[in-house]
């Protein structure tokens, strides 16, 4: 018999219904926090661009927020079918790898591209003697006297990414093993027996390239604070904490907690349900993973009100001042300078050749449109009587 065919078969155990309550709320919670934030960014972003399209920094931002809703809604479907557990375990996986490769995405965006932060890092390293701690940050604090502090290179760009990336192959493969071995298992396989030491070497490789990824995570963060202008207040570190709650709350603890129960550090006992069903250790290590990974869920949607805010460092184009200072010089009829990218909002601007007509154009770094004159007239918008 299934598992969820035991757990759900009345009469209910009463254990259950208070598992699956909380777990309930806390993904409802998790989902329509998270969901508040993505449509405050929305709105922002439509008003920075005055289209139903927003900026393509809020698109950035809105992939990103979509991974605590995923997690909860899959977690809740393991936690209900938890016979499928590789299954859920390999789509999780993909989700945080959708995570993974997301942050550092928009680390390099907001530095106008790899090629620009790169120009950034010589930059600094020219001008600045300071040195930073790029490598052998936690949770690898064990290699900090392998890696010394130093003055950033323009190589330590595609190295962090490295790091990074290790965790986007390696993951998802590791998941796939699982998930075809569990395959295989339930159709009677005999070669199975080749793979039968295979999981403290699976958890052994697993944890490492979390940690690996971890690190590298927050050298990268580190690295573009550092050296792109106004770094600081653009909370890079806050997004770099936002990716340690998934790699912790939803990869690394979950990972650790099922290979202790599994019998790494003993097993559990059997557990009677009220309906007369018993339910195996595997069965209750499965289900208490994911008990764990839902409730992380909470921790991935508060970690993104604290990481992607809907402020005038993420928005420059709606700060009170700045809205003041647009609609007092839109308020008649003329030319005005353009300040922003008509199409994406943003304030990376740079003056091209001149049209033929005569007068400058303007080039935008972030989306690479061009073309668009250097003044705009700018009217005040009439109100219906």
């Amino acid at each position: 018999m299934a598992t969820s065919e035991k757990l759900l078969q009345p009469p209910i155990d009463l254990r259950l219904h208070v598992v699956l309550l909380l777990c309930l709320l806390a993904a409802a919670v998790s989902i329509i926090s998270s969901f508040r934030l993505m449509w405050l960014h929305l709105r922002a972003g439509q008003r920075v661009t005055g289209t139903v399209t927003p900026a393509q920094r809020t698109s950035d931002v809105m992939k990103l927020l979509a991974a605590p809703p995923m997690f909860a809604i899959t977690v809740l479907c393991a936690i209900l079918f938890v016979e499928s557990a590789p299954l859920w375990r390999f789509l999780m996986t993909l989700i945080l790898v959708h995570v993974m490769k997301g942050v550092p995405h928009l680390f390099v965006s907001v530095a106008q591209g790899p090629v620009h932060l790169q120009m950034l890092i010589r930059k600094y390293a020219e001008s600045s003697k300071k040195p930073l701690r790029l490598y052998g940050g936690a949770p690898l604090c064990c290699l900090m006297p392998f890696f010394q502090e130093r003055v950033p290179k323009a190589m330590d760009l595609p190295r962090l990414n490295s790091g990074i990336w290790q965790f986007c192959i390696i993951q998802p493969i590791l998941a796939f093993v699982e998930l075809f071995i569990a395959s295989e298992r339930a159709a009677g396989a005999h070669f199975l027996g080749l793979f039968a030491d295979r999981a403290p070497v699976l958890m052994v490789i697993k944890v490492i390239s979390n940690l690996v990824a971890n690190s590298e995570c927050r050298g990268l963060a580190t690295l573009v604070t550092a050296v792109v202008p106004g770094g600081g207040g653009l909370q890079f570190q806050g997004k770099q904490r936002y990716t340690q709650v998934f790699l912790w709350g939803m990869n690394l603890l979950p990972a650790l907690l099922h290979a202790s129960l599994a019998g790494l550090f003993g097993v559990p006992d059997t557990m009677q349900l009220k309906n007369g069903h018993t339910l195996h250790p595997h069965e209750v290590s499965g289900l208490l993973t994911f008990v764990v990974v839902c409730f992380a869920t909470l921790f991935g949607a508060h970690a993104a009100w604290q990481a992607f805010p809907v402020d005038n460092k993420l928005y420059p184009e709606l700060s009170a001042g700045l809205s003041e200072n647009l609609s007092s010089t839109a308020a008649s009829k003329g030319l005005h300078t353009v300040m922003f990218c008509p199409f994406c909002g943003s304030q990376d601007l740079a003056v091209g050749s001149q049209v033929l007509g005569g007068g400058d154009v303007v080039r935008c770094w972030h989306c690479s449109m061009s073309g668009f004159p250097m003044e705009l007239e700018a009217m005040k918008e009439r109100t219906q009587p």
